[in-house]
């Protein structure tokens, strides 16, 4: 099991085990934060925020709103389990 979740999230290849896992995930799923917020980052830095004319980059608006619209669908799965009421007082 450490064997497959190493390779899992290698960084190798920009995480491209993890994305194709995720990606083919449906409902409840727990997203490694550190990457996605990578992409977000990446995205910022590299599209412009204006193009010629002064123009609104409505593309990198278009991203940016599809990657933090996926993280926020996951608040809307349920998961498959109960939470454990003495962890969660002893967190708390």
């Amino acid at each position: 099991t450490l064997s497959e979740l190493t390779e899992l999230l290698s960084s190798y290849s920009n995480y491209s085990n993890y994305r194709r896992v995720y990606n083919e995930c449906t409902g409840f799923k727990v997203p490694i934060l550190g990457v996605h917020l990578k992409d977000l980052i990446s995205l910022n830095e590299a599209l412009p925020d204006y193009l010629e004319d002064d123009k609104i980059n409505l593309g990198k608006l278009q991203h940016l709103y599809s990657n933090i619209s996926d993280l926020l669908a996951i608040h809307d799965c349920t998961p498959p389990f109960e939470a454990n009421k003495d962890l969660l007082h002893l967190l708390t």
